[in-house]
């Protein structure tokens, strides 16, 4: 589900292997929730767009891989819909 601001945060991670992904997480995750993650959900953008949803980069001068997908619904029913599809359509990686 998206934050009260309609956004959810995620990372561009096409062209990073399995350790890189997880570095980033330790990197950039890691050091604003001081929580390690356990698992993270690879999903790929064209999952976003099908939904009418965009993933627009932040230009955030720290990571040019960060980015946040816009375009939730306003109705909380509809919102947990596609959250629930995109949770359908990524692969869970489990950090071993």
């Amino acid at each position: 589900m998206p934050r009260k601001d309609k956004k959810v945060s995620v990372f561009r991670t096409t062209d990073c292997d399995n350790f890189k992904i997880w570095w980033i997480s330790d990197w950039y995750v890691y050091r604003k929730i001081r929580q390690k993650a356990v698992a993270r959900a690879d999903l790929q953008a064209k999952v976003v767009r099908e939904l009418d949803m965009k993933v627009v980069s932040t230009n955030l001068p720290r990571s040019r891989r960060h980015a946040d997908i816009k375009g939730w619904p306003d109705d909380d029913q509809k919102a947990l819909q596609f959250s629930l599809e995109l949770a359908h359509k990524s692969r869970l990686v489990i950090r071993g």
